[in-house]
């Protein structure tokens, strides 16, 4: 049977690999999804919180075989508190944290950005960086949507003065 829904993410991986999602009907779940170059396909795993599966969940972005992504902890409703997800479907492992928002972007390390609900942020080695502040914004206005793969440069959106969205790069040492 084809999915009802297909959707996937508009940035493949360097050898063509890309991550979405499929939906066999409005009343069953989504299940997140790795499509490789060869025409094959796999289920991501079910991310948990607390040894409990979450409600929803989804990948949205690849680079050198991570998947960064993120997931709706089990009582909570809105995707807007999602955390942040890191699955490696090499090794199997996936990761869970209370990183929200940090569900952009992936480079070759692993490392994720996104934003920590009110500022650009950059999670890398277990450790989170909220980034300076391009606006002094108190919404999360100054988001990360991309990393290089050594991770010393980062690009996204943020607004200006006039609210409207401008371009913006943090360049890192």
């Amino acid at each position: 049977m084809l999915p009802r829904s297909l959707q996937t993410e508009n940035v493949p991986a360097e050898d063509g690999t890309i991550v979405g999602s499929v939906q066999s009907s409005l009343s069953r779940p989504r299940t997140e999804y790795e499509w490789l170059t060869d025409g094959t396909g796999r289920a991501l795993p079910v991310p948990a919180v607390n040894g409990k599966p979450v409600k929803d969940h989804f990948a949205s972005a690849i680079r050198d075989g991570w998947v960064s992504g993120g997931s709706a902890d089990p009582g909570r409703e809105s995707p807007v508190q999602a955390s942040a997800v890191l699955w490696n479907p090499r090794t199997g492992d996936i990761s869970v944290t209370a990183d929200q928002g940090l569900n952009e972007s992936v480079n070759a390390r692993g490392w994720i950005v996104g934003d920590s609900v009110t500022h650009a942020a950059l999670k890398a080695g277990g450790k989170q960086l909220t980034l300076p502040d391009l606006g002094n914004h108190t919404v999360p206005d100054n988001i990360a949507t991309t990393i290089s793969d050594d991770g010393t440069a980062l690009a996204g959106h943020a607004e200006d003065s006039n609210g409207q969205p401008a371009a913006v790069q943090w360049r890192c040492h």
